[in-house]
C-alpha cells in the first residue's frame, strides 16, 4: 500500500509518515500530507481543518 500511495522510502526500504484522506463512499483520495522525517506529520488542529474544508467530493 505504501508504493500505491507514493509513500515508500526505497533507499531506507521504510514508509514515510503520510495522512491519505479518502471518501468513504467513492474511495477518491480527497487530500495527502507525506511528512519529510518520522516527526514530520500534521497537527490534529490542521487535519481537522483540511476535512471541514473539502466539501463534498466533485
Amino acid at each position: 500500500m505504501c508504493k500505491a500511495f507514493g509513500v515508500f522510502d526505497a533507499a531506507h526500504e521504510i514508509a514515510l509518515p503520510a495522512v491519505v484522506v479518502v471518501h468513504a463512499q467513492d474511495g477518491t483520495v480527497r487530500w495527502t500530507k507525506v511528512g519529510d522525517s518520522i516527526a514530520d506529520r500534521p497537527a490534529l488542529d490542521e487535519l481537522l481543518e483540511v476535512v471541514r474544508g473539502l466539501g463534498p467530493p466533485r
